[in-house]
């Protein structure tokens, strides 16, 4: 298998990460069994407390969260879908949701140090018309929520973009 990486400092800067710098992009990782929501509200700020405290109570636990102007958006996992519609329609919370959606990440441990690597991924996915609802990054990888149909075409596109295999099971590198 051969491992890609991407151009870095020059080792004379720092000798002690050439190790880490070289490893580049290790693995795929995916997470299926996703749902996507978007909870509407006049103050999303302001009403995250309630909202967050609302989830909590239930022991739903949220990720890949994002503030915008009119609503909180998060990712739950599929099982606990409807336990958030009934708390949001006990306290007549207007949402939207997005089903069945999966996280494809590429994982590196230097992630940072990696130029080029979200070009080749929005890149990789347009190329096989696989929309990306939502991205996040983290210091060893970036993810994309894509539609759950979408998720094997994506994880093997990424997989071929990098030159590394989609792991096959749970790595203590993955983000999710």
């Amino acid at each position: 298998m051969i491992k890609e990486t991407f151009p870095v400092a020059p080792a004379e800067t720092d000798p002690s990460l050439d190790f880490e710098r070289e490893r580049g992009v290790t693995h795929i990782s995916v997470r299926p069994g996703v749902a996507q929501f978007s909870a509407y509200c006049d103050a999303p700020r302001k009403s995250m407390a309630d909202i967050f405290g609302l989830l909590a109570d239930q022991s739903i636990n949220l990720f890949l969260i994002k503030i915008h102007n009119q609503c909180l958006g998060f990712c739950v996992a599929i099982e606990d879908v409807e336990a958030v519609k009934v708390l949001f329609e006990q306290v007549h919370m207007r949402y939207a949701m997005a089903r069945e959606c999966a996280l494809v990440s590429v994982v590196a441990p230097a992630m940072r140090d990696l130029s080029g690597v979200l070009w080749r991924i929005v890149g990789c996915l347009r190329s096989r018309k696989i929309e990306i609802l939502e991205l996040a990054d983290a210091y060893n990888s970036v993810s994309c929520l894509v539609e759950g149909q979408h998720m094997d075409s994506a994880a093997q596109g990424l997989a071929e973009a990098f030159g590394v295999a989609v792991a096959t099971e749970s790595d203590p590198m993955d983000p999710w």
